[in-house]
């Protein structure tokens, strides 16, 4: 949530509206640095997010992808239910424009009297937190800071709190346009810094918005300004300011040009000119979930492990690189064996200390050739022989193994495609903690990758034909391996893309014989949710699911077939959306 002090202060006005006199119902904790509050307020139940995530800290009301819930709630999770469940949102404050929120929550005790219990958010990058509080008392933070992390302010149990130094800024909604600009003068930066140093919660894009409202550059030293100039630069202060106090404001998301959020405003962005830059909002919470939903936690984690597998796929090609070469020479081994053949056929012309002799070649078809082999001076005909016997037996050997090696690392690398497509299907942060379950076992170096504490999996994809038949798709490997060997019967059909990795596609047939109407509405979905969503013609092999087998130790979504025939299909999207269940 890339906000600035000035916009987070209309978020919290957005959430005061909402929240205030609402009731805790239940608490979460789905992800190392983050919260949901579940609010009840005139009616409706209300998601108040909290994220202290270095990347994406944030505070809004979640409207989009809520992240799943684990099954075994944390301790500072289990803390807050007990001191904070059935108490009530008394208000949030925001300590200036800082970007430092306080949750203030009117809890009762056993003797009916009513005590203020604080949650504090910091979202400071890097620098977020967490923090429980009672009587400015730290009860328990999302993350401890202990003094070899910081020696002027720590963040433990047990000690008082005390907010991060304040900044000696001034407050624009409070002090008067005519004091900002005089004070702004005094900066010895380009005007824009001046603006961000100056006045506190000001972001580099509403600075950037406010030098071009008021007609000025963004390099200009605040000494230069002449009367005019500060004259439109108060102006456009004062209108900014007055649009806020009235609340008659226009969030705004700017993205760039990767679609990715760069920045959430109060009001139009008038320097930006590109279209499609620029998105409107009727409230600051909701520009807020889109940012975050827009450039979310779980993106950072598909990036991550798109990386790793990457790397693994990077590799692969290396070493098969290396196999092919040495392959390539072992397929030499043939024509030691027939020097060898040649030396002992004419063995009774060659003598110690030849170091080398013309022959004819035996195995060319029309004996005419001669050809001409290297012999070790030091070593009899019968012994040079030999020698080159040992190197055909070694090539012979290696050529076994390095096929051994090759047919391996092409169905590692078979897997890894098919978790990185699986990985970019991936729609929830559910399904890509089933992705970094799989590549657990199969030893890929990523952060935190224990399966313990996961939440429950989610499901595969369904789908139904227009004349009821039943279509199950899988997710990931993992999800293959189910439908294909625990959900589908022995006479279901079983699709999947021919040579190409994707989905596992069960047809299921309950005893009827499927039209050709549904094997092909299972075919489009096979290709769909295939490496060759974009292509034309996709093969797609089917087959009843008995005569699809699993090697003993073979990799999850690995599997072997026959008695399949193979169907050319073009992926349709909107065909294959629209045999989605209406929900």
């Amino acid at each position: 949530m890339k906000i600035d002090g000035l916009s987070l202060k209309l978020v919290v006005d957005d959430l005061n509206k909402l929240l205030i006199g609402g009731r805790i119902e239940k608490i979460f904790q789905p992800g190392k640095f983050s919260l949901i509050i579940w609010v009840r307020n005139n009616g409706s139940s209300f998601p108040l997010l909290l994220s202290a995530d270095p990347q994406h800290p944030c505070l809004l009301i979640a409207q989009h992808n809520l992240p799943e819930n684990p099954a075994n709630p944390p301790a500072f999770c289990m803390l807050l239910r007990k001191h904070l469940e059935d108490g009530r949102i008394g208000r949030l404050v925001q300590k200036s424009l800082d970007r430092i929120v306080e949750i203030q929550i009117d809890v009762k005790d056993k003797r009916n009297i009513i005590e203020t219990k604080c949650i504090t958010i910091e979202l400071m990058g890097k620098h977020s937190n967490i923090i429980f509080c009672i009587n400015q008392n730290i009860i328990d933070a999302i993350k401890h800071v202990g003094i070899n992390q910081n020696r002027f302010r720590q963040i433990l149990p047990g000690i008082a709190y005390s907010p991060p130094p304040h900044q000696d800024r001034i407050n624009i909604l409070e002090a008067s346009p005519q004091y900002f600009v005089k004070i702004l003068q005094q900066q010895q930066v380009p005007l824009a810094k001046a603006i961000i140093n100056t006045g506190i919660g000001i972001g580099p894009l509403t600075a950037k918005e406010i030098l071009w409202r008021a007609g000025l550059t963004e390099n200009i030293l605040p000494q230069c300004l002449d009367q005019s100039a500060i004259q439109s630069l108060i102006q456009t202060l004062e209108n900014i300011v007055k649009s806020i106090k009235s609340a008659a404001i226009k969030p705004t998301v700017l993205l760039n040009e990767k679609e990715a959020v760069q920045g959430i405003t109060a009001f139009p962005l008038k320097h930006i000119d590109i279209p499609n830059r620029t998105i409107s909002f009727t409230s600051m919470n909701d520009a807020a979930d889109f940012s975050l939903n827009q450039r979310g936690t779980h993106h950072d984690e598909k990036d991550s492990l798109k990386k790793l597998i990457g790397q693994e796929i990077n590799k692969i090609d290396r070493k098969l690189q290396v196999i092919k070469k040495e392959l390539a020479d072992a397929s030499t081994a043939e024509e030691y064996r027939e020097q060898a053949d040649l030396i002992m056929a004419f063995a009774h012309i060659i003598s110690r200390g030849m170091s080398e002799i013309s022959l004819p070649d035996l195995y060319n078809s029309k004996n005419t050739a001669e050809i001409v082999i290297q012999l070790d001076p030091q070593h009899t005909a019968i012994e040079n022989a030999q020698r080159y016997y040992a190197k055909y037996n070694k090539f012979k050997r290696a050529q076994g193994i390095l096929a051994g090696q090759l047919s391996a690392s092409q169905q590692e690398k078979q897997y890894y495609e098919s978790v990185e497509l699986a990985l970019d299907q991936a729609e929830t942060i559910q399904e890509i903690k089933e992705i970094r379950q799989e590549l657990f076992p199969a030893k890929t170096k990523v952060k935190n990758m224990s399966p313990k504490n996961e939440s429950s999996a989610a499901l595969p994809r369904q789908f139904y034909t227009d004349d009821g038949f039943k279509i199950t798709v899988g997710k990931n490997n993992r999800q293959n391996d189910m439908v294909t060997f625990k959900i589908a019967r022995p006479d279901d059909y079983w699709f999947h893309t021919k040579d190409i990795p994707g989905s596992h596609v069960i047809l299921h047939c309950e005893g009827r014989e499927p039209s050709e109407k549904a094997l092909n509405s299972a075919a489009i979905l096979a290709s769909y949710y295939s490496k060759a969503r974009q292509s034309a013609n996709v093969p797609v092999d089917y087959t009843r699911r008995r005569f699809v087998k699993k090697p003993s130790g073979a990799k999850p979504g690995y599997v072997i077939y026959t008695n399949q025939n193979t169907i050319y299909i073009t992926p349709d999207e909107k065909l294959a959306m629209s045999l989605k269940p209406k929900s």
